[in-house]
């Protein structure tokens, strides 16, 4: 069993925010793909797995992880599924039939529709940090940054 541990993303950085899996439990992965985001007070990035092999979580979804703390697990003596699917192409191709479900409705929108965006009311990793701990709910937050952005000053 590999321990897939929080790196040390920054000298300044002490702990993460595991904001989202991008594997389930059980779920055979391949070496090099994505296993979660982890978000900080100033960037949000994902992480590859170290090996491939069957995975074992450990940390849930909102866990506040310091750098070195335990993610998950991976079995890398566990064999791959006759049908496991390919890593990386489900992404993509949802992600492309949204882009184009979208252009065509975005194209015949009348101007002042398409001034919106999908970041408003989005807040930054920093952000979202202050309103979890302050228990305010991003809805009530109107965000003055690029877009309707929440920022951090927004937050506070």
């Amino acid at each position: 069993m590999i321990e897939v541990k929080v790196p040390a993303l920054a000298e300044s950085i002490s702990e993460v925010t595991l904001s989202r899996w991008l594997v389930k439990e059980g779920d055979y992965v391949s070496l090099d793909q994505p296993l979660c985001e982890m978000e900080t007070d100033k960037a949000s990035q994902e992480l590859p797995s170290p090996v491939a092999g069957k995975v074992s979580l450990v940390a849930a979804e909102g866990d506040d992880v310091p750098v070195g703390g335990l993610l998950c697990k991976i079995d890398e003596t566990a064999e791959k599924p006759a049908s496991a699917p390919a890593p990386a192409a489900p992404a993509p191709k949802t992600e492309n039939k949204v882009a184009a479900a979208v252009a065509p409705a975005a194209a015949s929108a009348p101007a002042a529709q398409t001034s919106a965006s999908y970041a408003s009311g989005t807040a930054s990793p920093a952000a979202a940090k202050v309103l979890r701990e302050s228990g305010v709910d991003a809805k009530n937050v109107k965000g003055s940054g690029v877009s309707g952005r929440i920022t951090k000053e927004d937050a506070l």
